[in-house]
């Protein structure tokens, strides 16, 4: 893209040279005619003036018949056509890039939400699985010490037996 940025604008500055010249449209005259000139300013306008064979023309210029003004003509219009296409062209392409790169970061967003969704799907599984065994640990700490407990207590009574019958 940035490559087509000079020639973009050469087209435009050629484009825009070529509507404002203005185009005159005369014989060229001898010096010595006596003919007055057209003042700079006149040729802006688009100042032409019809020439029929052997008349003088009354300024410098050029002369063009039905044929030549029509090539010049198809010519510029050509040009414009030119243009246009590229333009159309150039704005086609930049709509479809824009298009596929939008197509392409909805497919990221909607894969990151469901990468998302999976990780928080798995956290939350993870945390359940820690409380669920953090509630049987506490009931695995008050069985063990309840069974040991029971054990001392029955330990105890059993050396108290075997005490009591020998020293009976």
């Amino acid at each position: 893209m940035n490559n087509m940025k000079p020639f973009i604008s050469l087209i435009t500055l050629l484009a825009f040279l070529a509507v404002r010249i203005p185009i005159v449209y005369a014989l060229p005259t001898t010096a010595d005619a006596g003919v007055k000139s057209v003042a700079e300013d006149e040729y802006e306008e688009g100042e032409y003036i019809v020439v029929k064979q052997g008349e003088e023309a009354p300024y410098d210029g050029f002369l063009f018949d039905s044929e030549g003004l029509a090539k010049v003509i198809a010519n510029k219009n050509f040009q414009l056509d030119k243009l246009r296409i590229e333009k159309d062209s150039e704005i086609g392409k930049l709509n479809i890039e824009i298009k596929y790169l939008k197509e392409q970061q909805a497919l990221e967003l909607k894969i990151n939400k469901e990468l998302s969704d999976n990780i928080v799907a798995i956290k939350d599984n993870r945390i359940k699985q820690l409380e669920d065994s953090k509630r049987w640990d506490d009931v695995k700490l008050f069985g063990s010490m309840l069974l040991g407990m029971a054990l001392s207590v029955t330990i105890f009574y059993a050396a108290v037996k075997i005490t009591n019958v020998n020293s009976q």
